[in-house]
């Protein structure tokens, strides 16, 4: 590391204050210069060539790191590239063996009804979504000694709140973070609303052709949905991506509000305030005439204590004033990872207590947690997978999915 000298003008004896720069009036020799000018002048040049070279060594080092940037860049550019070729080669090979219907873009590529259900699902959930966020306040969550901005803020307490929710180790208090729950609605809200609307518009049949027998019924069913049981509901993106989406397919309701939502969340005395109250004046009358929130805990049996409130309110739902189709679809997205090895009493108790004929929905970031799902429900249970591998029953036994693995299931009336 080189050492800048001292400027011809700096004095070791001087006070520590700026220094006029002086320069050279005339050039003249050294012989006519005095002992103190000739020394100033040395020191002078000397200074000026550490000032050069210093110079040069920046843009030297300057030079390599652009070099190095852009080989770096072409790295990946060519990573990229050969990505991209082999993931080419993966959906032709896909499509040649399974069918155009293997990704979703290209399912609604053959499907108009579909892809028509899904754009107005898609414009109504975001629409609601921007409703919500300019009815919220605007930074109370937000401390006044953060350094960062509220969105940065807020994402960063959102993302170690979903850390803990991946891994099934989020404790209560965690919910109680304002500032984590705007960053989670921020982050989640529309993906996990359209998710649930995509999911159902893959059971929208082509020209009347259905891939299966199940999935003939099971669409003839959600059609007379008019309860939906949201389980684990959050912010309720999952209650408002079900209704959105009914809305467009249900013709026979002439996209009329459905009768009722339930929403249950271990956290629900966290989420209602302010998420889920201001939501509610945007839920209903448009998607719902009806809202309620209950705490609910899947941790323990349903009837526990704990689920009182929220047990009653779907008893409730369950009485179909003398509708015979009128049907009840529960919900709940990635609950079942979350959760995972304390669900089972308490989905049992509700699926005994479910109506026959309702229908159930779970998304999850993989088929592990949905297939042990089934496997306790080995009678009375009529069920389709509405993901990646809906159309190819050999690719229904591997963990993972394109996007989260998504599975409607309907109680036999039998």
């Amino acid at each position: 590391i080189m050492s800048q000298p001292k400027h011809p003008d700096d004095d070791d004896s001087a006070p520590c204050c700026p220094r006029p720069r002086p320069r050279l009036a005339t050039a003249r020799s050294n012989t006519e210069l005095t002992e103190a000018q000739r020394s100033r002048k040395q020191r002078l040049k000397r200074w000026l060539r550490f000032q050069i070279k210093e110079r040069k060594m920046t843009h030297r080092v300057m030079k390599v790191k652009e070099q190095q940037q852009q080989q770096h860049n072409q790295q990946l550019l060519a990573i990229a590239q050969a990505d991209l070729v082999k993931a080419r080669a993966a959906v032709e090979e896909a499509a040649a063996e399974f069918g155009d219907t293997y990704c979703l873009a290209r399912f609604f590529e053959t499907n108009p009804r579909a892809e028509q259900i899904q754009k107005q699902a898609h414009r109504q959930v975001v629409s609601t979504y921007h409703k919500l966020q300019k009815a919220l306040p605007a930074d109370e969550d937000v401390p006044a000694d953060v350094t960062l901005s509220k969105h940065e803020y807020r994402h960063d307490q959102a993302r170690e709140l979903l850390h803990n929710m991946t891994r099934a180790t989020m404790e209560l208090n965690m919910f109680q973070n304002a500032a984590a729950l705007r960053g989670y609605v921020r982050q989640k809200f529309i993906e996990r609303a359209i998710l649930m609307s995509s999911t159902l518009s893959k059971l929208v049949p082509i020209n009347k052709n259905y891939v299966n027998d199940a999935c003939r019924i099971l669409w003839g069913r959600l059609q007379y949905v008019d309860c939906v049981v949201s389980i684990g509901c959050g912010p309720g993106c999952d209650a408002l991506g079900v209704a959105a989406w009914c809305q467009g397919a249900q013709q026979h309701r002439g996209g009329s509000s459905l009768q009722r939502a339930v929403l249950l969340d271990w956290a629900m005395e966290e989420w209602r305030d302010p998420i889920l109250n201001t939501l509610h004046d945007f839920l209903v009358p448009e998607f719902y005439n009806r809202v309620d929130c209950a705490v609910c805990n899947v941790t323990v049996p349903w009837d526990d204590a704990t689920n009182k409130t929220g047990r009653d309110f779907v008893l409730e739902s369950n009485k179909k004033n003398g509708e015979e189709l009128s049907t009840t679809l529960y919900v709940a997205s990635y609950l079942l990872s979350e959760t995972r090895g304390q669900w089972d009493t308490f989905y049992q108790q509700i699926w005994d207590e479910a109506a026959p004929g309702s229908l159930w929905l779970f998304t999850d970031p993989t088929a592990w947690q949905l297939r042990e799902w089934l496997s306790r429900r080995p009678h009375n249970v009529m069920y389709t997978w509405l993901d990646s591998s809906m159309h190819h029953p050999a690719l229904q036994v591997l963990e993972n999915r394109v996007n989260a693995a998504a599975l409607l299931v309907m109680k036999s009336t039998e």
